[in-house]
């Protein structure tokens, strides 16, 4: 179904047009619907194709016409751009690309690796970085529809913290994965600049590309800048980045400057100067305003203030409605296609405790990796080390066709794959058991249905057709470089839509966090974030501890698996060490909650110096099911129940809940 959407005094219908390769999505057009005597066409990849039912198919026939460029809906590579220019540079050119939001930055940068390697550079000698694991994710999958398969596989596609470990791992024998992120690069960074066989490493690369740039800060820009001195002269260089939405300097819970010196400060002056001109994400009036104009408003020199207000006032205009009040944040009035976002994290938190109901996904940090429930739905009680293809299909319930069976097969085999055929389940297990599964492993948003609450932080570089955006209220006397920042974040939110944005002004929540656990009082006593990485364990889903037997864990499981929206609390009980169980309403137990949830419950008793902390927690629910998986080698599987000590595989729910507690004596401490 093609999706149309008329715009106020535009005379305008834009259409979203899906470009489709071996039957699934690998780009996303806005356009306006123009007609030819083919019928409505596209020009993608300097070729015309023809649309058809909202998409076009680069498997199928393209269109041989000789219409003027009017009667086309104009797509990437419809005339000459600067987009063409940055992708076709010779290889040892070192370009600094302005590269504004929905011009095309990713396009661009698959495009130019797909050059890269077609005049002839090694496709194991580019080296690019990205922000973020979901952007590294997207990147390879279409660079895989630009060049071939094996050439797409061998670029060097990473996240700088992945690239940082792989580097210092690969030249040092004894390192460790301890210490903080920052001192891991810190570390990376010392042997850069003194390890000769590093540096000799390092010259072999034939070209570099950096996303983002903008936000890479303090150490790792120090460490970016050391690896561009060290490549070889000849060696090309391609940086995108856009200053206006520079905005990891604060975090997604609290104001605060921090990160130190930016990378666009450390390189050095010899980068020629290219941009990204053509707003590609939409072609509605209002928002390629938004896009472009209030993106000079937020580049623009003078008072803080007066530019924060200004672009403000840009955003409230520009939008096509006006969020009516709603606890929810709109979420019951919600379609699957809108994504609603917030400034913080409590914000998200407390609309979607209004919404305990309705169906909606997640996008913030801090959250549990959701891995697909199948793979423990599968193989929870698997206890060989190896499986093969008719073991793995004689396993699948009859409700699976053989398709998704394939497909199923086709992931463990990417992630555990043997060369007899077979599927080792402690590669698998240890792959799946990292803090940072394989993104393809996991489904990309926290939940399995509904419109997606989320902050603007974690949605950066990600989009949508529609989009709600929660202002903070305005609050006066923060420092210039604070509302600059605050103005940055509300236009990078702003420019996430390509078809509607509707704004509103959130409501003012003092909150607090305790060990990143975000948490406010309230009238009856407190509201916290239940449902962090790390508060439902392997032990707490079946362990010794949590269970008399392995029939009561696996009835435990059973409930889990049929979990995906229900309604829960916790509750603390004296023979769990007063440890919190999670149990549905009527009081079955599906797990119980990890010993942090605990220590940090009685640290914000202490803080609020009263005593006991809250032994009920309410409003908690489940988004869904996911796979929780323990490596091979870890101590922790002697404190399981059989199977799942041999197999590492169990099901938790996900969790979530901005639960409420009393403090039932409220007896102050000293």
């Amino acid at each position: 179904m093609v999706e149309e959407v008329s715009f106020w005094g535009s005379g305008l219908k834009e259409i979203m047009i899906s470009v489709r390769r071996g039957g699934r999505e690998i780009d996303r057009l806005a356009g306006s619907e123009f007609m030819t005597d083919a019928g409505p066409v596209l020009t993608y990849r300097k070729r015309q194709w023809p649309v058809r039912d909202g998409a076009i198919d680069l498997d199928g026939p393209s269109v041989d016409m000789s219409q003027p460029p009017a009667a086309v809906i104009a797509g990437p590579g419809a005339g000459p751009d600067p987009q063409e220019s940055i992708v076709r540079a010779p290889s040892d050119r070192r370009l600094l690309v302005d590269a504004p939001p929905g011009t095309g930055k990713t396009w661009a940068a698959c495009a130019r690796v797909a050059n890269l390697i077609d005049e002839g550079v090694p496709a194991s000698k580019i080296w690019m970085i990205s922000f973020t694991r979901t952007a590294v994710t997207e990147i390879r999958n279409r660079i895989a529809d630009f060049t071939s398969p094996e050439d797409a596989a061998s670029v060097r596609i990473s996240t700088l913290d992945a690239y940082a470990w792989a580097l210092q791992s690969g030249f040092d024998a004894d390192a460790t994965l301890s210490g903080s992120f920052d001192q891991g690069i810190e570390a990376t960074l010392e042997r850069v600049e003194t390890d000769a066989d590093l540096q000799d490493y390092l010259g072999r690369v034939r070209h570099l590309i950096v996303d983002e740039a903008q936000d890479i800060m303090g150490v790792r820009a120090r460490l970016v800048a050391a690896l561009v001195k060290r490549l070889d002269p000849d060696a090309g260089i391609t940086i995108f980045a856009d200053p206006a939405q520079a905005i990891y300097g604060f975090t997604e819970d609290e104001s605060g400057l921090g990160g130190g010196v930016s990378l666009l400060d450390l390189l050095p002056g010899t980068f020629e100067k290219a941009a990204l001109t053509e707003v590609r994400r939409t072609r509605c009036p209002r928002l390629r305003e938004l896009f472009l104009k209030t993106r000079r408003r937020v580049m623009a020199r003078g008072r803080s203030s007066e530019r924060a207000a200004a672009v403000r006032e840009d955003i409230l205009r520009l939008a096509h409605d006006q969020a009516d009040p709603a606890d929810d944040g709109g979420v019951g009035a919600a379609g699957p296609d809108r994504l609603i976002l917030f400034r913080r994290r409590a914000e998200v938190l407390k609309a979607a405790s209004y919404a305990h109901d309705r169906p909606y996904r997640l996008r913030m940090s801090g959250l549990p990796a959701p891995i697909h429930p199948w793979i423990a739905e599968m193989l929870w009680n698997w206890t060989d080390r190896r499986i093969g293809l008719a073991e793995f299909t004689g396993r699948a319930e009859g409700g699976v066709d053989s398709v998704r069976v394939q497909s199923r097969w086709t992931l463990l085999r990417e992630l555990g794959g043997e060369a007899d055929g077979s599927v080792d389940l402690h590669r698998l297990r240890q792959r799946l058991a990292r803090s940072n599964p394989p993104l393809l492993a996991a489904s990309p948003e926290f939940g399995d249905e509904g419109p997606i609450l989320g902050t603007i932080h974690a949605s950066k570089g990600r989009e949508a057709d529609h989009v709600s955006l929660w202002l903070p209220p305005l609050e006066t006397g923060e420092a210039g470089a604070e509302e600059d920042e605050e103005m940055r974040v509300a236009f990078v939110g702003a420019t996430r839509a390509r078809l509607t944005l509707r704004v509103g002004q959130a409501g003012p929540i003092h909150a607090t966090a305790e060990n990143g656990r975000v948490w406010r009082r309230s009238k009856s006593g407190l509201q916290v974030e239940i449902g962090r990485a790390g508060d439902l364990r392997p032990e707490g889903l079946v362990g010794l501890a949590g269970y008399d037997s392995a029939e009561a864990a696996h009835e435990a499981q059973k409930r889990v698996a049929e979990s995906a929206t229900l309604a829960l609390r916790a509750r603390s009980y004296g023979d769990l060490d007063y440890s919190f169980a999670l149990e549905t309403m009527g009081g079955d137990r599906l797990a119980v909650l990890s010993d942090g949830v605990k220590t940090d419950l009685r640290s914000i008793a202490n803080h609020e110096r009263k005593w006991p902390p809250p032994g009920q927690l309410n409003w908690l629910r489940s988004l869904g099911v996911r796979t929780v998986a323990v490596a091979p080698d870890d101590p922790l599987l002697e404190r399981l129940h059989e199977p799942w000590r041999s197999s590492g595989l169990m099901l938790a729910p996900l969790m979530i809940g901005f639960a409420s507690g009393r403090f039932h004596a409220m007896k102050e401490t000293r």
